[in-house]
């Protein structure tokens, strides 16, 4: 039973293209933030490219410092410069790419 007085609801609005960065890979990013301000974080499904709204619950000064937190990660995030550079072919097969990704695909 969740005591009322420590109840506290903030929906922060931030762009879904950076939900899953939040998240992070099997989600280390919100895990670590939920237990450093025992907080309760709720995203929108995946399949909600709309919604903005992350809802954190908790004691209000915890929500407030999850809310800091994901500020500086959105400001970490939108601060990463993307360049493509072309490659000449007899290189391309040398380079180590992320997994996932299909380099051949990128360079066409």
């Amino acid at each position: 039973m969740v005591d009322e007085v420590h109840k506290y609801v903030y929906d922060l609005k931030i762009n879904p293209k950076f939900h899953k960065y939040l998240i992070g890979i099997n989600g280390v990013n919100v895990k670590k933030i939920r237990y450093l301000t025992n907080t309760r974080i709720i995203f929108p499904p995946e399949t909600d490219s709309t919604n903005e709204n992350i809802t954190i619950v908790g004691k209000k000064e915890n929500v407030n410092k999850a809310k800091a937190k994901f500020e500086v990660m959105i400001t970490d995030i939108d601060n990463v410069i993307k360049e493509h550079v072309k490659i000449n072919e007899k290189y391309r097969g040398t380079l180590v790419v992320n997994q996932k990704e299909c380099l051949h695909k990128s360079l066409r």
